[in-house]
């Protein structure tokens, strides 16, 4: 029930309003509105119409805990937006409460006594959330900071989640983050570095599954950015993780015939709970039919499919099916940030991004 009851990203915003008002005129006590409530008009509105007598926003002001004194001075909302990954539900307790969006939840005041330097300078080489807070926390420890990246690829894999049907809220954490690093000081460059640059140099890479693997036509991450060949009508994605099962889906929305078949005992396995009971139903919406707990060389089977897009068959990377990429060329970096697709897996990046940036020590 818990997986049904935390909404995610995708899900209807406020669902629970009509309840919360039937509930509210049946008592004579104050009655709290919860349930995605993200924006301040949702909550300001169901105020209005008398809908509740208070209104409990969670997960954004987990976020962003200026949101409520900003809504109340009638100030944008766009500062830390909210994925609604439910990271922050999960880790409430073990051993603190996590954030992708604000890696210092619950230690804010941290940000105001950083230690600042403006000797040093620094460059990062491709884009996504761990780029983003770097980049944004550097600037705020003083630090000269430039990202290189094509705009389509400054929000990194999470950019290729917001084109999957039913995730386009992901623009506004995106924007949000570009909009935070660009306040604090950070430049964006969508020409390649030229050789020198800053005497700092850190480069982005992501785990991505092998094409040739399996005889595939392409794989999931190709399928996602939109760089994958054109396709036959009958597609069989093979993958027990949440980017294949968001590739079944962006195929399926496209008209293909898709069939999703995962070696797990589920689709999406690395991902919270939530997403695999919505994404079954959008999967099935869309006539995609979905197969679990098959063996490697059973889900691999292309009997009566025209094409076979790969993607994370085995937990662990190290068996050869998956290779680092990254979108520049990272010679003689100094170091590495990890972009990554799962929320869970993108928040420990992000997380890594910044203590990395927070045991600089400038020369």
């Amino acid at each position: 029930s818990y997986s049904r009851l935390m909404m995610l990203t995708g899900e209807a915003e406020g669902p629970w309003l009509e309840r919360v008002s039937q509930v509210r005129n049946a008592v004579r006590i104050p009655v709290v509105a919860v349930g995605r409530i993200k924006r301040p008009e949702l909550a300001e509105t169901a105020l209005a119409e008398g809908r509740a007598d208070l209104m409990a926003v969670g997960r954004a002001s987990i976020t962003d805990p200026d949101l409520p004194e900003r809504a109340r001075r009638g100030e944008s909302p766009l500062v830390a937006a909210c994925t609604y990954c439910n990271l922050c539900l999960g880790r409430s307790a073990a051993p603190e409460m996590i954030c992708p969006v604000n890696p210092f939840v619950g230690d804010e005041a941290a940000l105001g006594a950083l230690r600042r330097d403006a000797s040093w300078r620094l460059d990062i080489l491709g884009g996504g959330f761990s780029a983003l807070t770097a980049g944004w926390l550097a600037a705020l420890r003083g630090a000269t900071v430039r990202i290189f990246a094509p705009e389509r690829d400054l929000a990194g894999m999470q950019g290729w989640r917001m084109r999957v049907p039913g995730q386009a809220e992901y623009r506004n954490a995106v924007a949000s983050l570009i909009d935070r690093a660009r306040r604090a000081g950070v430049s964006f460059v969508t020409d390649k570095p030229a050789s020198g640059g800053a005497p700092a140099r850190w480069a982005v890479r992501r785990w991505e599954p092998v094409a040739a693997r399996a005889g595939a036509a392409a794989t999931v991450f190709d399928v996602l950015r939109g760089s994958a060949p054109r396709l036959p009508h009958r597609v069989l994605v093979v993958g027990d993780d949440l980017a294949s099962t968001d590739a079944a889906l962006v195929l399926a929305d496209r008209g293909h015939r898709v069939v999703l078949r995962s070696p797990a005992r589920d689709i999406g396995f690395d991902a919270h709970p939530g997403f695999r009971l919505m994404n079954r139903k959008l999967l099935a919406n869309r006539g995609a039919a979905v197969e679990t707990g098959m063996e490697p060389a059973e889900a691999l089977d292309l009997s009566g499919f025209g094409a076979l897009v790969i993607g994370r068959t085995e937990p662990l990377p190290e068996d050869g099916e998956l290779g680092w990429v990254d979108d520049q060329d990272a010679g003689g970096c100094d170091a590495v940030l990890t972009d990554a697709y799962e929320p869970g897996a993108m928040a420990r990046t992000v997380y890594a991004a910044k203590d990395m940036v927070l045991e600089i020590r400038p020369k």
